[in-house]
């Protein structure tokens, strides 16, 4: 029998399947009607960054989602952590927390970032560290005790830090490439804070 985390991995794995199987459908135009119905909907997300023919960022959001928690347990197979939901961080909350605060109140801009403002960054690391002290207090994830749950939110706040100047400064899709530098980050101040122990 599954357990929660392994039906959540199979989910996102569902889901990365699903965007992929959209994007054949729509591209291929194998079931006309249906593929013209996905074309609409897609078009209307779609940005600079789509072109070619093929809508990537939708595949690409699935992916960065997806690719932290999967590749968490298959690693270590540990239990819920920061670093499973690094995907949820950066990208489901950063990322959009940056877009709208950086929209609504940005007015000074980083310096050598082109379009992107100081109050998106403050949004993006403001949002996630929102959403990543639930685990701490025990809200999401496994109850972690003592220094553990230092480790974990220390190298969560290193990861969503570092991760909203990635962001920033990244003109690429950064829906896949920002979990996976969130992911190194993360793993990386992890191992510094237990060494400082």
């Amino acid at each position: 029998m599954l357990g929660v985390d392994e039906l959540v991995a199979v989910a996102l794995c569902g889901v990365v399947w699903a965007t992929v199987f959209c994007e054949f459908l729509r591209t291929s135009d194998v079931a006309s009607p249906l593929s013209q119905q996905i074309a609409s909907i897609y078009s209307q997300f779609a940005d600079g960054r789509d072109q070619n023919g093929l809508f990537l960022t939708h595949i690409y959001l699935a992916l960065g989602l997806a690719l932290p928690f999967v590749s968490t347990p298959v690693i270590r197979g540990l239990p819920v952590s920061s670093r499973h939901l690094l995907g949820l961080f950066l990208v489901g909350i950063g990322d959009a927390a940056a877009a709208v605060t950086g929209a609504l109140f940005g007015k000074r801009r980083l310096p050598l970032s082109g379009s992107k403002t100081i109050a998106g960054v403050m949004g993006f690391i403001a949002g996630s560290l929102t959403v990543a002290t639930l685990e701490p207090l025990g809200l999401i994830g496994v109850q972690q005790h003592g220094w553990e749950s230092g480790v974990s939110y220390g190298a969560a706040f290193g990861a969503i830090a570092f991760g909203a100047l990635f962001e920033a400064y990244t003109s690429d899709i950064d829906n896949l490439t920002l979990p996976l530098f969130g992911v190194i980050v993360y793993d990386n101040v992890s191992e510094v804070l237990r060494r400082i122990r």
